[in-house]
Formats: C-alpha cells, structure tokens, sequence
C-alpha cells in the first residue's frame, strides 16, 4: 500500500498520452471526463467511430486516479469485443508509466471448474457450494496464497491468468477474481456489477461495502436503456410453474401445493384480461391487463413460494430436477426484489398469449433507479459513437441537471462517407408489400456505383425475404447471402467471413436491423463499402412499448418518441456506423423511408450527417451513387 501510494499513484498522475499525436475529439473528450470526474458530474459523451473514446475516457480517469480525486476506475462494458478494446487502452498506458493494477472480471458460469458443473452442463450456482466443489471446499485457506502469487508477480489480470493461478492452488477462480479486485485501481465488468439489483458487486456497494471514490466509464452507453429496463423488470411464467410442477414427484406435497396455489391465482388473474382478450390467427386466447398497482396476493404467494422452493433446494442437492427449480426460485426472488421497488416508473402487467400467462411487474423508466446507482460513484462518464439525441439519453439514463453532455466531431473526413436519402419509399408496416419492387431497384441503384461488399439491413426477416426474393428474381447472377434466425456464434463468423477483402467482386448480405450484425461488427477497409438500410428501425409494436409510450405521454410529452423514435434511431446509427471504421475507408450509407426528409428525423442527424443527400428514385439514387465514386 506504501508502494502504491508514494511511487505507483504519482507516476499516474503524470503520465503521458500513449500515442504520438491526439485526434480530432480526443482532446476535448478527455478534457470534458477529467473535468467531470473533478467537479463529480455525469457525463454523457457522443464520440463518433474513429474518436478513441476508450483511451479518451480511461487516460483523464487514470489521472484522476494519481491525483487523489479517485481511488477506483470501474470500466464498464456490454460486450467482450469493448472489454478488450479497454484491456488493450490499459497496457498502452502501462506501458508509457501508469503502473497499475487491472482485473478483468468473467462471468461465473465462464470461469467454473467444478467438475460436477462441467459435466453435467448445469449452471455454475447449482454446485456453488463446499459440498459439491472441491474449489469451494476449504477456499479461504488457500487463497491467499493464490492472490500473493498474482499481486506480486503480475499487475495485468486476465480470465487465462486467474483460472490457471486458481487451478494451481486449487481455489474458486471466480471468488479469487472478486477477492483481487479489492487490490486493484482498474476493474473491467459488465454493467450488471454496478445496475442489477440482484447480482451488483455487493462488496462495493452493498450496506457493508468499503465505499470508495469511484468512477464509473460506461462503454456503449447506448446499450444501457434497453438493459436496465430488463434488470428492473421481473416476471413470472404459469408454463414455468407447470414444468417444474410436472417434474416433482408427488411425495414432495409442501411445494406442489403452493405451486398449485400460485397456478389456481394466475386462472383469476387471467380474468382481468377479458376486456382486452381476442383469438389470434391460430385460435389461441392473448389479451392484456395493466395497472398501475401491484397485487398484494401476488406479493404473499411470491414470498411463500420462495420460501418452500428455499427449503426444497437445501434438501434436495443431489436431485436431477435441481436446476429446474433454482431457475424458477431466481425468477421468485427477483420478482420478489423488483416488487420491493416498485414505484411510480413501474406498471402491472398481465398478459396472455400462445397458452401462457405471465405476471410482470414492468418497468417503464429505469432513470429513477440508475440516478441511484450513479450516486455509487464521484462520478459516471457514458460513451458511445451513437448518443442521439443526447438529452434523451442523459434523461433515460439517469442524469441530472449538472450533467455535461457533449457530442463531438468525427474524426474523419466528412467527404469520404456518402449519405443518401430514398424519400419516395413508404416502408410502414401496412404498405410494405407494395414497396418490393423500388427496394429491389435501389439495391442495384446502389451497388451499380461500385463492386464490392455491401450490407442491406431490414426491419424484419419476413421483408427481408420477400425482398431478397424480388431482387434475385431480377439480378440472378449477383452473389446474395442472408442472416438466419437464431444463428450459432460458428455460424455468425461464417457469415461474416464472406465479406472478403478485396475489390471488384459484388457481395450483397441481407440482414435484420437490430440483429447480430448491424452493431459491434468491424468490416474495414474494402471488407464493407456500403450498408442500405430500409425503414427507421422503430422497435416491433407491443403491449409493453405502448404502455412506455403512455407513461412517457404523461411524464415527457413525448410518449412516442421515447418508446418507438428515438431507440429506433439508435439502430439506425449503429448499422450505419458499420461503413467507416478507419480514416482511410470511404462507403455509402442509403437510407430508404420517406420519413428521412422530415424535420423531426433531420434533427436527429448527427454532426456528420450534414451532408446528406435526398434522391427521389431508385435511378436518381444510382446517379447520386456513381457521382460519389468518381469524387472518391
């Protein structure tokens, strides 16, 4: 701790940027994070591709760090592909003298060894215990000789490195990855470390945490909504109760009576839907009920239950239904936990459909309980290339009046992307199949202007077909490709793979808007010259988005842009951003939906959009296109 304090926090306070130059944005962006590290505000930063924002947000905070105004950088992420980027940020500046220690921290179920686990194939928690792992069994007196050999040998630590320490000391690797990050200055994790309500490091923030200065960098801050809607959001499924009814057997009498009680209480639920019942297509009964107020039957049957599931699981390690019943137990509980903060942000929801019944307890706004999260931290800097438009990010996300927003210039010549709007196209859901046709041609209006690879993004995978059908129909000799439903990872890099780098070949892939590949996806170079993308990206219409919209008419005026607009937007921006990752690419981006040409999508245009170019046809597109080319 000496050491820390007198040799490793100075040199960080005065450690130099660890490239040769700074780019366009970088400057102010690591300006704007020390400055609100400094004066404890939140920050909300749109950094466009090419911006650095990594290294821009981690090197102020790691200043911050040798000053004193900080004594813990929490660098979170929602993908592994953005905790590398932030592993990689951490040796650069390690490299030029801010010797400090980092820990990655994985998944449990990633990291366990138990062999029970690993062969049955179960979930880590269900042999988390001294009983069923060897790992677990006597942990705290060997681990400190697992953490002594890592703190003194290595300041970097990776997933590889602990479990193999681990291994060798014959400790937990995820409970010796928690424990090392108590001596280290930066921690790499997943959102859910700092926002779940159920799995949050309790170390840190719980009524016994330690209690430091943090600072929270919140990578693809863009993502965030959309996940602390689900971790404040609970629910639970009469199919669920009905499997693992069905599983016990019938000598266990105290849970199967309160699991049929709970099922006979969802049949009067189901009652409360019949204003808003019909039969679909199929002749299944769906309907809806909503309310502003929980039920307090629920709320005692959920405790009870837990309970009994509690009790059956302490008695019953050994089961083969085991799993079953801790995964219906985790629904309970954090049913149960949700229930304890429901408020005003919240609705109650029931909702049948294809032979389920599911009670949910929604919620609509989760700014309430991340403004809380954020008061965790000196301060919370959220980052993203795509923060449009930024005050309904800083509003949805927590922020306050204090907060810094700002959105900064790309990086990259505005000339080397050609942005084009198609405003004769009607793609809304009613006159889609009269649109087929016109897609189709601005396809080929598109990718007349140069061979190469070029991605076409969908709102659904029905348009898509039918409109991968048309285009085939008319271009047969063109080389086509299309994302299928519910792809395997092996799958996903096989897709990818076909868009080769190299020039002069026509490739066209067919994908879905708000899929695995309109985001976190790097095609540089001539791996991908062009994205067309049809429509706005308006989430699918749902009983549970029209609530929002409700809640959202009442709260912001502005019902529908916050349930419906904007996150659509969002969508939007990230498949576009596929096109220009390095300061050498140029590539087009067309945007086919009529609505384009509307102010209010104008406004939504980031800085670097200004530019853009409107075309009423598919032959005044290719026009448009080839008149780009040439300039490029």
């Amino acid at each position: 701790m000496l050491k820390r304090k007198n040799e490793i926090l100075p040199r960080a306070k005065k450690v130099p940027f660890p490239y040769t130059e700074v780019r366009g944005g970088q400057e102010q962006m690591i300006k704007t994070v020390y400055r609100g590290i400094s004066k404890g505000q939140t920050v909300f930063a749109q950094a466009p591709t090419g911006t650095g924002k990594t290294i821009s947000s981690l090197y102020p905070a790691v200043r911050a760090l040798g000053e004193g105004k900080i004594d813990k950088i929490f660098y979170l992420t929602a993908k592994a592909s953005t905790r590398r980027e932030a592993w990689g940020a951490i040796k650069k500046l390690h490299a030029v003298g801010a010797k400090l220690k980092a820990i990655m921290i994985s998944a449990k179920d990633s990291v366990c060894v138990c062999p029970k686990k690993l062969s049955s194939g179960a979930s880590a928690s269900n042999f988390c215990n001294s009983f069923d792992c060897e790992f677990a069994r006597g942990y705290y007196d060997r681990v400190n000789g697992a953490i002594r050999e890592l703190v003194e040998n290595y300041s970097g630590y990776t997933q590889a490195l602990i479990s193999s320490v681990a291994q060798k000391h014959r400790v937990c690797p995820y409970e010796l990855s928690l424990d090392l990050s108590l001596l280290c200055d930066v921690i790499i994790c997943d959102y859910n470390y700092i926002f779940d309500p159920i799995i949050y490091f309790q170390r840190y923030f719980g009524e016994d945490g330690e209690r430091g200065k943090y600072a929270f960098l919140i990578d693809e801050a863009h993502n965030l909504p959309d996940r602390a809607i689900d971790m404040y959001s609970a629910s639970i499924s009469r199919n669920a109760i009905e499997c693992v009814a069905a599983l016990l057997p019938p000598h266990d009498t105290e849970i199967l009576s309160e699991l049929d009680g709970f099922l006979r209480m969802m049949e009067d639920l189901k009652k409360l839907c019949y204003d808003n019942m019909f039969k679909n297509e199929k002749g299944e009964e769906q309907g809806y009920y909503i309310s502003k107020n929980s039920y307090s039957e629920i709320e005692k049957r959920v405790e009870n239950l837990h309970k009994v599931c509690a009790a059956w699981i302490r008695k019953n390690k050994l089961s083969p239904i085991l799993s079953d019943v801790k995964k219906l137990n985790a629904d309970i509980s954090k049913y149960q936990k949700i229930s304890e903060l429901y408020d005003e942000h919240y609705m109650f929801f029931i909702e049948v459909s294809g032979g389920d019944i599911r009670v949910r307890l929604a919620c609509l706004d989760p700014s309430h309980q991340l403004a809380l999260c954020h008061k965790r931290a000196v301060s919370s800097v959220m980052f993203s290339a795509t923060l449009e438009p930024i005050d309904y990010f800083s509003d949805i996300l927590g922020g306050d009046k204090k907060s810094i927003k700002v959105q900064l210039p790309s990086p990259f010549e505005q000339k080397n992307l050609g942005l084009f709007c198609v405003d004769s196209i009607n793609t809304r859901f009613e006159e889609r199949e009269s649109s087929y046709t016109i897609i189709a041609s601005c396809i080929a209006g598109t990718v007349s202007g140069k061979a190469g690879n070029y991605i076409v993004f969908f709102p659904s995978y029905k348009y898509m077909t039918e409109v991968q059908g048309e285009f085939e129909k008319k271009y047969p000799k063109v080389k086509v490709f299309a994302q299928e439903n519910n792809m395997t990872y092996a799958q996903k890099e096989e897709f990818l793979t076909q868009f080769k780098d190299d020039t002069g070949v026509l490739r066209i892939g067919f994908c879905v808007l708000g899929g695995s590949f309109s985001e976190g996806i790097d095609l540089p170079g001539s791996r991908l010259i062009g994205t067309i993308i049809v429509g706005v990206g308006l989430p699918g219409i749902s009983s549970e988005r029209n609530i929002m919209k409700e809640y959202f008419d009442h709260t912001r005026e502005g019902g529908y842009d916050y349930a419906y607009t904007y996150p659509g937007m969002n969508r939007i921006l990230q498949a576009a951003g596929r096109v220009i990752r390095t300061e050498n690419d140029r590539g087009v981006v067309v945007l086919l939906d009529d609505r384009y040409a509307t102010e209010q999508y104008k406004m939504m245009f980031p800085l670097h959009w200004s530019h853009a170019k409107y075309a009423h046809s598919a032959q005044d597109l290719a026009g448009q296109v080839r008149e780009f080319w040439k300039r490029s």
